[in-house]
């Protein structure tokens, strides 16, 4: 039997944490209106059908999975996590897309995604639940454009950001 997400221990984060970090950013239960996710809430929706459209997102879409083609994707780093801005405040992703040409579009996606999760993570393990924020820094350096996603993939990474991390 699959044993669901939520109930797995992942390191030192439980999945708890992410659950309450997004409880808090909604405002749970003061304020049960929300406006994401963002397509199907323009004019608010329940919390409650943002939660479940995070948790079904999450379960089909497993932002920590790590799969061989991410690994080869990104090879050379053009993302990734390391540290956090002093003394405990949001994680360091570092985004180089002038690294390498991306040659699958899964991947890449899935690379972005799962560095943002660890990000986000790694911060909410740090301030014990408090925080779950992020800063970008990136390096622009020998960019050109096709060195990113179409324009679709692009949109579609900007809608699950918007839709399943808010205020990130």
């Amino acid at each position: 039997k699959d044993i669901e997400w939520w109930s797995l221990r992942r390191g030192e984060v439980e999945a708890n944490l992410l659950l309450g970090s997004y409880l808090k950013i909604m405002k749970w239960p003061e304020n049960l209106r929300t406006t994401f996710p963002f397509k199907p809430c323009t004019n608010t929706c329940s919390s409650t059908y943002a939660l479940i459209h995070t948790l079904s997102f999450r379960e089909a879409f497993k932002p920590w999975l790590i799969t061989p083609s991410v690994k080869k994707e990104n090879t050379k780093g053009f993302i990734y996590h390391a540290g956090h801005t002093p003394p405990d405040g949001p994680s360091l992703v570092y985004f180089r897309p002038g690294v390498s040409t991306y040659t699958d579009n899964e991947s890449y996606l899935r690379a972005m995604i799962s560095t943002l999760e660890f990000a986000v993570t790694d911060c909410l393990r740090r301030t014990k639940g408090e925080m779950g924020q992020f800063t970008v820094v990136m390096d622009a350096n020998k960019f050109k454009l096709s060195s990113v996603p179409k324009l679709s993939q692009i949109k579609r990474l900007f809608l699950i950001l918007q839709d399943h991390f808010p205020n990130r």
